[in-house]
């Protein structure tokens, strides 16, 4: 009887923990950049369904204050980095003609290039004339927000 009575109470609890468990669920939530690297880690104790990715459309939307440069991070493909000469740059499409132009800067900041980029949503950078070290490549976007990449050429 005692047994039985043990088990009972125990089932009980189990279910009970579940049921509260189920309304209040916690989550390491992970984020990737488009190569698959994990960009950001965080923890949500509740209503992790709530936690919408921000889009394209948020960004350029009138009703919303989402800075572009935040989105474009994400979005944003840079290869071969390093480099030996040309580098590929390819963002999302629903970002055609939110970036205005993409400038290279060397790391004393001087303007190098300055590639109009306005209704293109990829181009390519020529650094082959250019000797071996570090480089910016500057993202300027419609609502004047700016976002940096860093380039290494070998």
């Amino acid at each position: 009887m005692k047994k039985h009575f043990l088990f009972q109470f125990f089932l009980l609890v189990s279910i009970v923990g579940y049921a509260q468990r189920g309304t209040q669920v916690s989550q390491l939530l992970f984020t990737f950049d488009q190569a698959g690297n994990q960009i950001k880690r965080e923890y949500c104790e509740s209503n992790c369904h709530l936690k919408q990715k921000r889009t394209a459309e948020d960004a350029v939307s009138e009703n919303n204050a989402i800075p572009i440069a935040e989105l474009f991070d994400e979005s944003v493909i840079m290869y071969p980095n390093p480099t030996t000469g040309i580098l590929n740059l390819t963002w999302d499409q629903d970002l055609r003609g939110v970036v205005q132009k993409v400038q290279l800067f060397n790391y004393q900041g001087r303007l190098l290039r300055d590639y109009d980029v306005a209704d293109l949503h990829e181009t390519t950078l020529d650094l082959s004339n250019y000797p071996t070290g570090a480089y910016l490549a500057k993202f300027v976007f419609t609502d004047a927000s700016i976002h940096t990449k860093q380039i290494i050429k070998n």
